[in-house]
């Protein structure tokens, strides 16, 4: 796609710490983990249930509170980040029985 094509990713561990934010363990983290931690499995795991990602609930998954270095500058990139999920087929879009889309995503569980 074009907007694949033309967004230069300059750090790409906040790219992997994206996406595995999506499609990391559904389950609650270990006691061990800390509170940071705990608390952004537990958000992950409320906003991706079942395997399905709300695309209107994209800007709760993908914030500060659930990525180390997300701020108010990169806000604009949550359509980037669903169209790669989509193009490396981390995600797939649902469509209804004619073929539209449903404004969500099936996701692989871990």
């Amino acid at each position: 796609s074009p907007m694949l094509r033309e967004t230069v990713v300059l750090r790409p561990q906040w790219l992997a710490d994206a996406m595995a934010c999506v499609i990391g363990p559904k389950q609650p983290a270990a006691e061990s983990a800390g509170a940071i931690t705990r608390a952004r499995a537990r958000q992950r795991c409320e906003l991706v249930a079942d395997g399905r990602l709300d695309h209107a609930r994209i800007d709760e998954l993908w914030s500060a509170e659930t990525i180390d270095g997300f701020d108010a500058s990169i806000v604009a990139l949550r359509p980037y980040l669903l169209a790669t999920m989509h193009a490396f087929e981390l995600a797939y879009p649902l469509l209804d029985a004619e073929g539209k889309p449903t404004g969500a995503s099936l996701v692989p569980s871990m």
